[in-house]
């Protein structure tokens, strides 16, 4: 197969520019071209070692950064674009993630032979046509994900490979090659920083068909491992939906997590290393979902269901909430989101900030500290009950007899 058309020019030219050296194409820009996808990056492999690349492109003018030279690897910037070039290389003695050992190789072949998986070890030399060692282009074409060699010991090299199996399946659609399947059910990916497997599952979930994969992650007890305490339980309700929208990270997370407590929700999130403002948004969707339909039917209860959970999730926090219910309850939930839009319209005061008076005006009068905050907070529900009583007079004058009392 000759896919010398569909490549960017200047990586072309790039290519040119490595005279006596041998140099290829490789990986994730070889496998998009196959499906007719245009390259997001294009990556190099080539028999130059890093030094010699180096002085190559800066005898000619252009800057390099030695980005993982430990590991051959040389970033070099080229007519506006950043190529990364690697020199061929063996690795052997993993720890479970990474190499310990790393040797330069002599030939393409032996570089090939220690990539992932068949669709990421294409490669292409300057006449267009794509070297396929190992069976790639069929793989590609018939939708499998398979491993170069034998299964138990790409994943048994580097474990992080079995989630990297289920995130191509899941960003292409692919059925996952049983060899792969059965080395899901075998690996501990206790080793693994928790970034990596974060960064991973993130991945799962922004594709579109993310479901038939999250259910793989659990039946062969990966998803239990990442998040220990998620259960079976009503799984398949939880995340059927997701299929229905795109849907944010925070949203599919809240999803995916909504059947366990807050505490236990923040515990698995920080494991994971979550931003705190993710946990923020994840922690207000979970809840907002928890809420049943009757405790939002009125027009107070619906204000104060704003209140507590903040404007910046309702558009999604409702999705979820219409993608959830029951068929019986779905236009019910459709019905309060039109409330919900009436309300904000209205520009009814739903937040402290909205108050006619401040903390600097309860100081006036006498009330100090912690009770600033709560005498605030209850007179913000005193408003959401009735905003006609958002005044300052009005609201000094309850505060002052709430004290009094």
């Amino acid at each position: 197969m000759n896919v010398l058309s569909k490549v960017d020019k200047t990586a072309i030219k790039f290519m040119e520019q490595f005279d006596v050296y041998e140099i290829y194409l490789v990986g994730g820009a070889c496998r998009d071209m196959v499906l007719d996808r245009t390259p997001k990056d294009y990556d190099f492999t080539t028999n130059a070692t890093p030094i010699q690349v180096i002085e190559l492109f800066e005898l000619k003018g252009y800057k390099t950064i030695a980005t993982g030279i430990n590991y051959g690897t040389v970033t070099v910037l080229y007519d506006n674009e950043t190529y990364e070039v690697t020199t061929y290389r063996l690795e052997t003695d993993y720890d479970g993630r990474r190499p310990n050992v790393i040797k330069y190789a002599s030939n393409l072949t032996d570089d090939l032979q220690r990539r992932d998986f068949t669709i990421n070890a294409l490669a292409m030399g300057l006449d267009g046509d794509l070297i396929d060692m190992f069976g790639g282009i069929d793989d590609l074409e018939n939708g499998v994900i398979k491993c170069v060699g034998k299964a138990s010991d790409r994943i048994g090299d580097d474990k992080l490979r079995a989630l990297r199996a289920i995130r191509f399946a899941s960003r292409y659609d692919f059925t996952i090659d049983e060899d792969i399947l059965l080395e899901l059910s075998r690996v501990d990916l206790s080793q693994l920083s928790r970034e990596r497997v974060r960064d991973e599952l993130i991945k799962i979930l922004s594709y579109k068909d993310s479901f038939t994969y999250l259910y793989i992650m659990l039946k062969y007890g990966i998803l239990e491992q990442i998040i220990p305490q998620i259960g079976k339980r009503d799984i398949y309700k939880r995340v059927v939906g997701l299929n229905s929208f795109f849907y944010s990270i925070e949203s599919s997370m809240a999803t995916l997590l909504s059947n366990l407590a807050e505490s236990v929700v923040i515990e698995s999130l920080r494991g994971l290393r979550f931003t705190n403002h993710q946990i923020s948004l994840i922690t207000r969707l979970i809840r907002g979902i928890n809420i049943p339909l009757e405790s939002i039917s009125t027009e107070y209860q619906l204000k104060l269901f704003i209140s507590k959970l903040g404007v910046d999730i309702m558009l999604e926090l409702f999705q979820l909430r219409v993608t959830l219910a029951t068929d019986e309850l779905k236009q019910e939930e459709i019905d309060c989101y039109f409330r919900y839009l009436n309300l904000i319209k209205q520009g009814d005061p739903l937040f402290l900030k909205d108050l006619a008076i401040n903390g600097n005006d309860l100081l006036t009068i006498g009330i100090n500290g912690k009770d600033v905050g709560a005498m605030l907070n209850d007179l913000l529900d005193t408003v959401l009950a009735c905003k006609n009583l958002n005044s300052k007079e009005i609201l000094i004058r309850i505060a002052e007899e709430t004290v009094k009392c």
